[in-house]
């Protein structure tokens, strides 16, 4: 009926807290890279969409974030304890490798490839701060700031504009790339919101999870709140 709904699922090893989550295509297959974290460790495993295991790499100072750039087969990762961002290389099979840094950065948080720009979004738990890295020149600048705790991000589907989760403040705010001189606007701002912190684009607008409410909150492309579904089956 057009509508989400819950077709499957599997658990995640026990005592890990799962970090982030990144659907892809790959050889014309599905496949899941989830990163967790226990203690002061991280980890991205590749699952196939069933919850087979494929790969996975582990990261001594955590895991904040994950992104996949599908045309180079290049997953990204923020750090979750430095400013760090490494990359894998799956299309030569390589480990994980240092990538970037960003100057400045106090806690890296999630982070977004875009494809259309050649560049990586990188949020900051603590200074509520979105930077943008160069790939080229691995040069990072601060975008936009205000926010409370970015906890997720999104790129609408003309890669015109930036969704934004912020988790402390309970909302969705939108930022136009297109305009250099742009500030972040608040897209969706709901009673329901406890702690958003996912985003996908879906049927024309935007699905967010929840964590604190245990739901996925269905907007339209206005922002206006269509309907929900729960979290765990």
């Amino acid at each position: 009926g057009g509508k989400p709904a819950v077709t499957g699922s599997f658990h995640f090893p026990p005592g890990w807290a799962a970090s982030d989550l990144v659907s892809a295509q790959r050889s014309s297959q599905n496949i899941l890279f989830c990163a967790y974290n226990v203690g002061l460790t991280g980890e991205v495993i590749l699952f196939s969409p069933t919850g087979s295991q494929l790969k996975w790499w582990r990261f001594q100072n955590g895991v904040a974030g994950i992104t996949y750039d599908s045309s180079n087969s290049i997953l990204y990762v923020a750090s979750g304890r430095t400013s760090e961002i490494f990359r894998i290389n799956l299309s030569i099979g390589s480990g994980q490798e240092f990538f970037a840094e960003i100057p400045g950065s106090q806690r890296l948080g999630p982070i977004l490839f875009d494809s259309k720009d050649n560049s990586l979004f990188v949020g900051d738990y603590v200074m509520g701060v979105i930077y943008k890295l160069d790939i080229v020149r691995r040069r990072a600048t601060v975008l936009f700031g205000g926010l409370g705790r970015p906890s997720a991000m999104k790129l609408s589907e003309d890669q015109s504009s930036l969704f934004v989760a912020d988790e402390r403040d309970r909302k969705v705010v939108i930022y136009s790339i297109a305009q250099s001189s742009s500030v972040p606007k608040t897209f969706a701002k709901i009673p329901q919101f406890r702690s958003p912190s996912g985003l996908a684009l879906i049927d024309g607008g935007l699905a967010v999870s929840d964590d604190g409410a245990e739901k996925v909150f269905i907007l339209s492309k206005t922002g206006n709140l269509q309907g929900t579904v729960p979290a765990t089956p």
